[in-house]
């Protein structure tokens, strides 16, 4: 199958032909393949013909409206792993941290969440102020949680990298003091054999 080929619109030149787009992370995305009716044809058959399309869902975290396009070759590349999972059949959710982390015994808030697209904790983190909104009261409260959540998760893995360099630089410096005390051996023995 072939996509039409169409650029993107909300995308800016990098310079030397470079193509950039914003931060595309948080946004809830899904390929789809939908039916269109195609009126000529169906004139023609004097029966309605129908033609499949691959279509993408963009969707901001949170928000009602959502764009729902059919797809084209910058979608494909811009959005590569959903269009794989799509390909393969597989499940097209966000990457992140899961809202069982933070919510596990509270059903009802994780599923108020995916019923507004939200499937991750970053993306609940990173909700818009219309997306905030959609969700009501305490919604400030959920995004300030699942904040400090992912700050906390950083901080601690900034942390393991610390500690892995510590113990890397243990490694080290118990390796250098082997190497001189060898040398030291080593320079013992000749001292002897210098004075004779």
């Amino acid at each position: 199958m072939h996509l039409q080929p169409i650029v993107p619109t909300n995308i800016h030149s990098a310079g030397y032909g470079a193509v950039e787009y914003g931060d595309d992370s948080k946004l809830f995305v899904r390929f789809m393949r939908k039916a269109e009716r195609m009126n000529r044809a169906s004139e023609e058959a004097g029966a309605p013909v129908f033609e499949a399309f691959d279509y993408i869902e963009i969707r901001q975290p949170g928000e009602k409206d959502a764009l729902i396009r059919r797809a084209h070759d910058g979608d494909v590349m811009r959005f590569s792993k959903q269009w794989e999972a799509y390909q393969a059949q597989r499940d097209q959710s966000q990457a992140g941290q899961p809202l069982e982390y933070l919510f596990e015994g509270k059903p009802e808030i994780m599923e108020m969440l995916r019923a507004r697209r939200v499937h991750t904790l970053e993306s609940l983190a990173g909700l818009s102020e219309q997306g905030i909104a959609a969700l009501g009261m305490g919604a400030r409260s959920l995004v300030a949680e699942a904040e400090t959540f992912l700050k906390g998760m950083s901080d601690a893995a900034s942390l393991k990298k610390l500690q892995a360099k510590v113990r890397n630089s243990d490694d080290e410096i118990a390796h250098l003091k082997q190497l001189i005390k060898q040398m030291g051996d080593e320079i013992a023995k000749l001292k002897p054999a210098k004075e004779d």
